[in-house]
C-alpha cells in the first residue's frame, strides 16, 4: 500500500514539475515574443519619426531663406517710407549680391524716382538713389501709372510656397513684385536642380498666372 501511495505521490510530482517547467516555458515564450514585438514597434516607430523630422528639414530648406530674413517685407516697405515719405512704392526686388540678400525698393513721387538698397537682415539702408523723372512723366504721370496695390497681400512665405510646387520642388532665389495692367504680381525664380523656372503669381490671390521653365 505505501508504494502505491508512493508512486502516486510520486507520479503526481513529476507531474506538477511538468506543468511548472511548460507554464515556466511558456511564459518565457510570451515575454519574449512582447519584447520582440515591442522593439520591432519601437524600430517602426522610430523610423517613422526619422522620415517625418527628414521630412519636416525638407520643407523648411525650400522656403528657408525667406523664413531667415530678419526684415519682413512689411518692415522694409516700412523702412523706404520713412526714408521717402509722400511716395509711391512701383516695384521691390529681393535678390542677392555677394552671398547677402538685399530688398531693392523703388517709388516715386510726382517729380522724382527713389530706389533703395536694404539689408535683409539688419535693416540697414546700403543704399539709395534718386533720379529726376522726364518731364512726360512728371506732375504724377509716371507715379499713377506704375504705383502698386499693395492692400491684402498674400504673405511671401505662402507665395514662394506656390512657386516651389508649381516647380516641383526646388528653392526660391528671387523675388519681384511687379505690375501689368491693374494686377500686382510676384514673379519668383526656383532653381530645382539644374533646372531654374519662372513662376508669376498673383499677389492678392495666390493664382499661378504664368510658369517657365528656362533649361
Amino acid at each position: 500500500m505505501k508504494k502505491v501511495v508512493l508512486g502516486v505521490l510520486t507520479l503526481a510530482t513529476v507531474m506538477t514539475l511538468g506543468a511548472c517547467k511548460n507554464d515556466s516555458t511558456s511564459t518565457n515564450n510570451n515575454s519574449s515574443n512582447n519584447a520582440s514585438s515591442q522593439v520591432s514597434s519601437d524600430s517602426v516607430k522610430l523610423e517613422s519619426d526619422s522620415v517625418a523630422t527628414e521630412n519636416t528639414a525638407s520643407n523648411n530648406t525650400a522656403i528657408g531663406t525667406v523664413k531667415d530674413f530678419a526684415i519682413s517685407l512689411e518692415e522694409a516697405m516700412a523702412i523706404y517710407q520713412k526714408e521717402v515719405p509722400n511716395t509711391d512704392i512701383t516695384g521691390i526686388g529681393i535678390d542677392s549680391s555677394f552671398g547677402n540678400y538685399y530688398y531693392e525698393v523703388n517709388g516715386m513721387d510726382d517729380n522724382t524716382e527713389y530706389e533703395l538698397k536694404i539689408d535683409v537682415n539688419s535693416g540697414e539702408v546700403k543704399e539709395k538713389r534718386d533720379e529726376k523723372l522726364d518731364r512726360d512723366e512728371q506732375n504724377g504721370v509716371k507715379r499713377n501709372e506704375d504705383k502698386l496695390d499693395l492692400t491684402n497681400l498674400k504673405a511671401l512665405k505662402d507665395i514662394t510656397e506656390v512657386a516651389i510646387n508649381q516647380a516641383g520642388g526646388g528653392e526660391a532665389t528671387d523675388w519681384s513684385l511687379d505690375k501689368e495692367l491693374s494686377i500686382t504680381y510676384w514673379e519668383i525664380k526656383v532653381k530645382n536642380g539644374n533646372q531654374e523656372h519662372e513662376v508669376k503669381i498673383n499677389a492678392q490671390t495666390g493664382e499661378v498666372l504664368e510658369s517657365e521653365l528656362d533649361d
